[in-house]
């Protein structure tokens, strides 16, 4: 971490007035849930995972929702969670873990901008292979074709890295010899 100090890329004005909530993104694997978890709880803020937002009230995995509904409807409910997320009152500090393709659609996007400061944990495709690999089966993007899951998680971070980089106020690496909770500190510190 010290040698990839997190780099600002608003002005500081812009950072002040969005203070209310970090919005976490990044490819599955980078730890996004876990981080915000342990933010939340060191700042008595409230944590919303948008999966598990969907997975509440759809009833069901997000494997099972894929399967059953299709990609192009859980996009459709990732945008719907994000617009009642940003209508929500700021009566409480707020962390937000994102799925990892959720910033990929401009609106989307924007209300993250909306919600909060941008923090963007990063990992190679060897470290989020390690993280994941024993989950592909409730990781429906890793099983969709004939890839390696080390191919299929390469193509994923060429595909999205560009976008989580444009979007992101603050970039973190989440390496896999780095605790999480190293990482929710370096958050808290540059972002709290």
């Amino acid at each position: 971490m010290a040698d990839n100090p997190p780099v600002p890329r608003r002005q500081p004005e812009d950072r002040g007035r969005r203070r209310r909530a970090i919005v976490l993104i990044g490819l599955m694997g980078t730890g996004k849930t876990t981080v915000g978890r342990l933010i939340a709880n060191r700042l008595h803020a409230l944590h919303l995972d948008t999966d598990g937002e969907i997975e509440r009230r759809e009833n069901m995995t997000i494997a099972q929702l894929f399967a059953e509904k299709g990609e192009a409807y859980f996009r459709d409910a990732e945008t719907d969670v994000v617009r009642r997320i940003k209508q929500r009152p700021p009566n409480r500090r707020l962390i937000l873990s994102t799925g990892g393709g959720l910033p990929l659609r401009d609106e989307n996007a924007a209300l993250l901008r909306q919600i909060g400061s941008i923090v963007w944990l990063r990992a190679d495709p060897e470290t989020l292979v390690k993280r994941v690999e024993r989950k592909i089966a409730v990781r429906p993007l890793l099983s969709q074709d004939d890839l390696s899951i080390h191919e299929r998680m390469t193509r994923l971070c060429e595909e999205r890295n560009s976008v989580y980089e444009n979007l992101a106020d603050f970039v973190f690496d989440s390496v896999h010899d780095v605790h999480a909770s190293v990482v929710a500190e370096a958050i808290l510190e540059k972002c709290a």
